[in-house]
């Protein structure tokens, strides 16, 4: 109630705003208490899992991305990482986010679903592919192979394009060019790959693609995937993307294309989370209560939902 009253995380400013009967001082504490229970960021995403379930489809993207919450002086923090910043193109003092996030094409709604805060310094920390796999298989584990995953370069990595070709998941993935692709047998580069693509398809009146049918090889198999070579007018090199499966429709090529393009309002989502409740500029030093307030913030955002989906309770809010 105090996050959605001030738009911030910061406990004093909560605790005035919450106007309780006792000191301020008191409060605060009794939130901080509050707050050292660790299990509240695996509650808020079971709620959102749950609230999300009959949102999800077959047309549904599901945005994986991997975001920070970073501290500039935050350096006594406890578990603090080093993180980029991406909003400054910098290395920074934080902790890394995982988050899946929804959008349903008919609707045009975005929606939470998943999300993870991790720090290199925790126990039992592997990698930051590990930590992307296990909340993928927490949604896996409730709904199945369901959905669109739409993926940024940052996922251009064996390990996980291995997990969504073994599972048979489908993907369309932003590709840098340092791979390279089996074509008629032999190895080549992606980017020459691509370049050799005709782009004759129409996407839209500035931007046209073409795609062509390869193989990648990981772990010694061969995996049959599409190569999509999309360019627009607007950008001076083309954007290389990579599905799995062999795919001939191109109306299934433009949903694709289409769905990357929407995987933008997970940035949205990032932006919201920081900004709407300033959970940057929180000044909780405890690792497990930063925790609780990232589960805080899911809950917040599914509230604001809630409210916006009830055209009597909107009003009145």
């Amino acid at each position: 109630m105090g996050m959605l009253l001030t738009g911030s995380s910061n406990i004093t400013e909560i605790s005035r705003s919450l106007r309780e009967r006792i000191s301020i001082k008191d409060t605060s504490k009794r939130l901080f208490r509050m707050l050292s229970k660790g299990h509240i960021l695996e509650i808020s995403n079971k709620i959102s899992l749950n609230e999300s379930k009959s949102k999800i489809m077959y047309k549904t993207i599901l945005a994986l991305d991997t975001g920070d919450i970073s501290h500039q002086y935050g350096s006594k923090f406890e578990k603090i990482d080093k993180v980029y910043d991406g909003s400054i193109n910098n290395i920074r003092h934080g902790y890394w986010l995982n988050q899946i996030t929804g959008y349903n094409p008919d609707s045009h709604e975005t929606f939470p679903i998943l999300l993870d805060i991790y720090s290199s310094k925790e126990r039992g920390f592997k990698s930051g592919n590990t930590e992307s796999i296990n909340l993928i298989e927490s949604l896996r584990d409730q709904l199945g192979n369901c959905g669109l995953w739409v993926m940024d370069r940052g996922y251009d990595r064996g390990k996980i394009l291995s997990y969504f070709l073994n599972n048979m998941l489908d993907f369309l993935i932003r590709m840098g060019d340092s791979r390279n692709l089996l074509f008629r047998n032999k190895s080549h580069n992606i980017k020459e790959l691509a370049l050799g693509i005709n782009r004759r398809i129409k996407y839209s009146s500035h931007a046209r693609f073409g795609s062509k049918k390869l193989f990648l090889q990981l772990q010694g198999i061969d995996h049959q995937v599409t190569l999509i070579c999309f360019k627009d007018k607007r950008n001076r090199e083309p954007i290389l993307f990579l599905s799995n499966g062999w795919i001939i429709s191109t109306k299934e090529l433009k949903r694709r294309i289409r769905g990357y393009f929407k995987r933008w309002s997970i940035e949205e989502s990032y932006r919201f989370e920081k900004q709407s409740f300033g959970i940057e500029k929180a000044t909780i030093r405890k690792y497990s209560k930063i925790k609780s307030l990232v589960g805080l913030t899911i809950l917040s955002w599914i509230l604001l939902i809630k409210i916006n989906d009830s055209p009597k309770l909107r009003e009145v809010v």
